[in-house]
């Protein structure tokens, strides 16, 4: 699920600030979860 990802990511960044993870990156991996579930239910 998107959203767990997204509070691992939050986590993580708190964690470890140095490896900070871009929005852009956070948003590529919840747009790529989106796009995979549209196939799975077109599949």
């Amino acid at each position: 699920m998107p959203i767990l990802r997204i509070l691992i990511f939050i986590i993580s960044n708190f964690s470890w600030p140095r490896e900070k993870i871009s929005v852009g990156k956070i948003w590529r991996i919840i747009k790529n979860d989106y796009e995979n579930k549209i196939i799975w239910r077109k599949a």
